[in-house]
């Protein structure tokens, strides 16, 4: 579900949410970074209030040594 959301509040590519590490979420800030896009440029995209919530059930659930987050 928290794919479908990131897809769809951000406008993010397949690629580049799967990709996905845990330090390329801004919670603080409300963005994600994007390190490298189809143009080969990092970008910073906006972080919708609902998916903020989902990733950070994730970010409590997770394994302490994994980075990426939907891996």
């Amino acid at each position: 579900k928290t794919i479908i959301l990131i897809a769809i509040t951000t406008g993010m590519r397949r690629g580049e949410i799967l990709s996905l590490n845990w330090d390329d979420i801004e919670f603080d800030k409300a963005s994600i970074h994007i390190r490298t896009s189809k143009n080969g440029r990092s970008r910073k995209v906006p972080l919708d209030e609902e998916v903020a919530s989902h990733l950070q059930q994730l970010a409590l659930n997770r394994s302490p040594h994994t980075s990426y987050i939907f891996a």
